[in-house]
């Protein structure tokens, strides 16, 4: 990735236009039949509740990169300490919606009923569309911005700007399509229509995310469908890594008949139940920004260990060089959560 150069005007420039479109205020679920009610808020996509569960002092650790930080790090990400109160939020739903939709999995213990799933699934679709939307909109204003300077020359910058730009469009139309499903799955009561792996484990998580994405490989290096392919429609996956009952749980999701998600998730399971937890940290610093860490747990990692999963994340923003082999076991476990038990819904 090359290094923004923070003495350039143009590069202050594009950093006020995707900061402002991360601000942008919308509510997700304004196609309900329920209308929208009360201001666009700071929704949570990991349940407040949920983080209390791994924060100390009202804190967690996060990966954190944008181009501002960028130009001071050389183009490293930076951990970051943040409050539970505002990490993980968007400004994606209305305060009315934010209670009416997700009281299910926010208001009642994580048993994960099909309701549930079908709400972890649209919430987690629903925050990677907004994050596309927004950044669209952030990159197609700063490209356009770009040839107005006349003593700009096409840069590396502009040219991986540009890659970025049409992966996003094309992520876009993919999660657009999920996205649509995942409504008519929740607002009509088909729950049935999301199907799911929960995996429950012994000991309580030392991480959390929710995110979606679509998988390119398995877990056992295999292609499962081709990013890069204009013609092809892509599925996502969902990844919600939560606390359920103290104990750490993992539900992969996506909806019903989706073929790659679910040969994913069954890629998953013939690993070795020893290795469960190290894949899931791995998939999560490769594909998950909205992901946080213990701080003890990371401060208590080996210097090689978090180098290595900063690497994973770092690598992450030039996803197209994703190796078949990012998600088998890697040779280094990161923790053990206990492999407890799993159970397929929907599927």
């Amino acid at each position: 990735m090359a290094t923004p150069n923070s003495h350039d005007p143009s590069f202050w420039a594009a950093v006020e236009i995707i900061k402002k479109s991360r601000e942008t205020k919308l509510c997700m679920a304004s196609s309900s039949s329920d209308p929208c009610t009360g201001p666009i808020i700071a929704a949570h996509t990991i349940p407040r509740s949920q983080l209390q569960h791994l924060a100390e002092d009202g804190h967690v650790f996060t990966l954190f990169g944008n181009l501002q930080t960028f130009a001071k790090t050389q183009g490293k990400l930076e951990l970051a300490r943040k409050g539970i109160r505002t990490f993980s939020t968007l400004n994606c739903f209305c305060s009315h919606h934010d209670v009416s939709v997700f009281s299910p999995i926010e208001n009642a213990p994580l048993t994960f009923t099909p309701q549930q799933i079908a709400c972890l699934h649209y919430r987690a679709i629903a925050a990677e569309m907004y994050r596309k939307m927004t950044a669209l909109a952030g990159l197609e204003k700063t490209l356009s911005d770009l040839p107005k300077s006349k003593k700009m020359k096409r840069t590396t910058r502009q040219d991986f700007a540009q890659r970025v730009l049409c992966g996003t469009k094309l992520g876009l139309i993919d999660v657009g399509r999920t996205f649509q499903r995942c409504e008519d799955a929740l607002f009509c009561g088909r729950f049935d229509d999301v199907s799911g792996l929960m995996i429950k484990f012994r000991q309580p998580p030392t991480l959390m995310s929710v995110g979606g994405f679509s998988p390119a490989f398995d877990y056992r290096g295999r292609r499962l469908q081709d990013l890069s392919d204009e013609t092809a429609s892509c599925d996502q996956v969902s990844i919600s890594v939560l606390s359920s009952f103290g104990k750490a749980a993992v539900i992969f999701a996506w909806v019903k008949g989706a073929n790659a998600p679910k040969l994913f998730a069954e890629s998953f399971l013939r690993q070795q139940s020893s290795h469960y937890t190290t894949l899931i940290i791995q998939t999560l610093f490769e594909h998950l920004e909205n992901t946080c860490m213990n701080i003890t747990w990371w401060d208590g990692l080996r210097s090689i260990e978090r180098k290595l999963l900063t690497e994973r994340m770092q690598a992450a923003i030039e996803p197209e060089r994703r190796p078949s082999a990012a998600y088998t076991y890697c040779g280094v476990t990161f923790d053990d959560w206990g492999y407890e038990d799993h159970e397929y819904i929907n599927a």
